[in-house]
């Protein structure tokens, strides 16, 4: 959000550049950090060379909510969103094209899956995360 208020808003175009700087800053904070947490909604295949190019132990972290479910989801937080992120505009047409941003990454990382059609335990969510990650950095 802080990008879109610093640079201004401008169409869906300046909205996923805005974005792509977003997610390059994220990977120099996860560099320059010793732990870090990293949320965000990464596209299969070309964004899988950053997080591995880090050089660091990760484990990934998969949200998974049925089709059925997940566009309400999407249409009832839009207006709780940011207006940078131009999702006022977007019908269900253009919702199916994120489809891809439903499959986790292929990662050399461990990967935890959630499922988000109900309520998650966090402390259940902590445990798996880090069991993980003991396994992947012994």
């Amino acid at each position: 959000m802080l990008l879109f208020d610093a640079l201004r808003m401008a169409d869906r175009e300046w909205s996923r550049k805005i974005g792509r700087a977003a997610i390059s800053i994220q990977y120099e904070m996860v560099r320059l950090a010793d732990n870090a947490l990293v949320d965000g909604a990464f596209w299969p295949g070309p964004a899988e060379p950053e997080p591995e190019a880090l050089g660091i132990d990760l484990v990934q972290v998969h949200c998974e909510c049925p089709s059925e479910i997940a566009p309400g989801r999407y249409y009832r937080r839009v207006p709780e969103r940011h207006r940078g992120f131009r999702e006022e505009a977007v019908e269900l047409a253009d919702y199916e094209a994120y489809r891809p941003l439903a499959k986790p990454l292929k990662l050399v990382a461990p990967l935890v899956r959630v499922d988000t059609s109900a309520p998650v335990e966090p402390e259940s969510l902590v445990n798996a995360v880090a069991l993980e990650f003991r396994r992947s950095s012994g």
